[in-house]
């Protein structure tokens, strides 16, 4: 059986498996926050920062309990800092980009988003590249 917790920032399961453990581990396949329902508060764009970045990044995040108040990565609070999450772009989840661009039309109609400019630089990933991606990404958390 799986940890049954998931990611605060983006809902991905923590990857380790239901024996005891105090730290919550999630270091693959990261989800762009849209695909949640995610939004900036501000503009209404979705979200589209994993949180891989954010956190390599330390930028600021807004929860969804209370979407207009910001805090650093770094200072999240107590229900974050049992959770590891590596913060580099070799965690970066091209699948996740790839779901988000090729959807992005449901997911806007689904959560009453804007759209989000940024989006368009994940035009050019192809099936094939994200398949790959994905199998790199397993390959790291499987056995």
């Amino acid at each position: 059986l799986q940890c049954q917790a998931c990611c605060p920032f983006c809902n991905e399961p923590c990857q380790l498996s239901s024996g005891s453990h105090e730290e919550h581990y999630c270091g693959s396949l990261h989800r762009v926050p849209a695909v949640n329902g995610r939004r900036n508060p501000f503009t209404k764009e979705m979200s589209i920062d994993q949180c891989t970045i954010g956190v390599r990044d330390d930028l600021t995040f807004h929860h969804k309990w209370d979407e207009y108040q910001f805090r650093q990565f770094s200072q999240a609070g107590p229900e974050f800092e049992n959770w590891r999450i590596l913060g580099d772009d070799a965690t970066e989840s091209k699948y996740w980009q790839w779901f988000t661009f090729t959807f992005q039309k449901a997911l806007i109609r689904k959560y009453r988003f804007r759209l989000n400019p940024d989006i368009k630089y994940w035009a050019n990933y192809d099936q094939r590249e994200v398949l790959m991606n994905l199998k790199e990404q397993f390959d790291k958390i499987s056995p």
